[in-house]
């Protein structure tokens, strides 16, 4: 019960986190986009063209993030849910990622469910 709890906030805190980021500026997170959306960013003058996906600040700025989220996250699975061996801490911490990755990324399946390759059953001789 603890680990649904736990994805449920997990999952209300990255949705305001992506939102609220997104909102104050849509072009914060443009590296983390497939390359063709990138490309086009490039191509519509909406992002400077560089080299480097990323600059020095988004790789600072996302290990910071990072370590922040390691500690939070080790202790949260410590106190609230008992986790004293590294196997109960992977799997309860392994559940909660598992869900919030499924949440985040159903969006994209969504959208791809409507192309021919997201069925196999369909040929593209059949069409």
């Amino acid at each position: 019960m603890a680990v649904m709890i736990e994805s449920l906030i997990g999952i209300l805190l990255f949705t305001v986190l992506i939102v609220s980021l997104t909102l104050k500026n849509p072009l914060t997170s443009v590296g983390d986009y497939p390359p063709a959306i990138r490309e086009k960013c490039m191509e519509l003058g909406l992002i400077e063209k560089r080299e480097q996906r990323f600059t020095r600040a988004d790789i600072l700025r996302k290990g910071i993030a990072l370590l922040a989220f390691v500690f939070i996250f080790a202790v949260v699975l410590k106190q609230f849910n008992g986790a004293d061996t590294f196997w109960k801490g992977f799997r309860d911490s392994y559940l909660i990622w598992l869900i919030i990755d499924w949440y985040a990324s159903w969006p994209a399946r969504l959208s791809c469910s409507g192309s021919d390759y997201s069925n196999p059953l369909i040929s593209h001789q059949m069409i």
